[in-house]
């Protein structure tokens, strides 16, 4: 069975633990996850089953959002509640709107530093295995976006918000960066992810009802609609010629597409290609940021999987 599953991560385990959970209770060759989330952290893990792995890595970059609560006045050496306590404070802001006027100025684009605790790599190795044996070093601030943030609750010393943010940013650094403008400190205590991308957490399901389903053998109708899955990305028609290359696994260059192709479309972009004359759905990624300026052999599609829309299948 080809598919995803969106569960509902519980706290304390991995990511990884609950890919493994998963393929155990379902019985699939290949389980994959997207977009990783800290072990403290519940909510929404998309989970890719068998040949729908093939776009884990594409239907995962859209905008997350996070229900987030902080605690103020206490500094923790991986920004959550996991870690070692660093520094503590007393001088909490007296002022509730001082809190929300401090996390709303976070809104728009920013720089963050990625945490030495996470899962950024470095020469191949991730940061926090090396944070695990007390090498630090400065590292690069990456560009991100917040496009909203709401401030539900204000309970000294805890202060819980809803954001939602662009996909590579670090909760926990939000709270942490915060702390320091309140200059009393801060770091995560709880955090559930609400939406990643075009997958909610009311088509969720938790690992207990997952077993349920799967004793029943309705798991079918426990999965994400494949079909939505890929309802926001760009969607290209073409003549039956090109559409034959791609059933022929060919990789698409710049010749072939003349002027089928937008004039910029981000390289790495996944595309839906559709033919009049066949039923298929073709998912390509692209090589290529403009065809207009690039060299006639330079790649310009290259093929991902075809979707059948009739049959919910991937092949």
């Amino acid at each position: 069975m080809d598919g995803i599953l969106v569960v509902d991560k519980p706290s304390g385990i991995t990511s990884y633990q609950v890919v493994r959970k998963v393929k155990k209770l379902i019985g699939a060759a290949k389980v994959g996850h997207g977009g990783t989330l800290d072990p403290l952290a519940t909510g929404v893990l998309p989970i890719f089953l068998n040949r729908a792995t093939k776009l884990a890595s594409f239907l995962t970059h859209g905008t997350k959002k996070y229900r987030a609560t902080m605690k103020l006045g206490v500094e923790t050496d991986t920004q959550d509640r996991d870690g070692t306590i660093i520094r503590e404070s007393t001088a909490l802001p007296k002022d509730p709107q001082h809190i929300i006027d401090v996390l709303n100025s976070l809104k728009g684009a920013g720089e963050q530093i990625p945490p030495m605790f996470s899962a950024v790599k470095f020469r191949g190795t991730p940061l926090y295995k090396l944070a695990r044996k007390g090498i630090s070093f400065e590292r690069t601030a990456r560009t991100i976006f917040i496009y909203e943030m709401t401030v539900q609750d204000i309970r000294l010393p805890y202060v819980t918000f809803e954001v939602a943010c662009s996909p590579g940013t670090y909760v926990r650094t939000l709270c942490a960066d915060s702390g320091k403008k309140m200059t009393c400190g801060a770091h995560l205590v709880e955090l559930t992810r609400l939406q990643s991308g075009n997958f909610r957490l009311a088509d969720s399901i938790n690992l207990n009802q997952l077993q349920s389903v799967s004793k029943e053998n309705g798991l079918h109708n426990t999965l994400f609609p494949l079909s939505e899955s890929f309802s926001d990305l760009p969607n290209i028609r073409v003549g039956n010629d090109l559409f034959t290359l791609l059933k022929q696994r060919r990789t698409l260059t710049v010749s072939h597409l003349k002027n089928t192709s937008p004039a910029a479309i981000h390289k790495g972009t996944l595309l839906k290609v559709t033919c009049q004359e066949d039923s298929l759905i073709a998912l390509v990624q692209s090589h290529s940021t403009n065809t207009a300026s690039a060299s006639p052999a330079d790649r310009a599609w290259k093929l991902v999987c075809f979707f059948n829309p009739h049959e919910n299948t991937i092949h």
